[in-house]
């Protein structure tokens, strides 16, 4: 997968990896879709008690690898 294109905070981000979005907090990358600037990341956050995929563009998303 290329990394052309993404933010430093999100590039080579893979499944399994621990990331921080500033609104759902805490949550781990579950899957990934596309490449270079279409790349989606499938994020599994815990919000209000509940478990709740996100699919966030990582270009855009305000994430980071933590």
């Amino acid at each position: 997968m290329g990394s052309e294109a993404l933010p430093a905070a999100v590039a080579g981000l893979k499944t399994g990896d621990q990331v921080r979005h500033t609104s759902y907090g805490l949550g781990t990358v579950v899957g990934l879709e596309g490449s270079g600037r279409s790349t989606v990341a499938r994020v599994e956050f815990t919000i209000d008690g509940a478990v709740t995929t996100k699919r966030l563009m990582l270009r855009l998303a305000p994430i980071t690898k933590t």
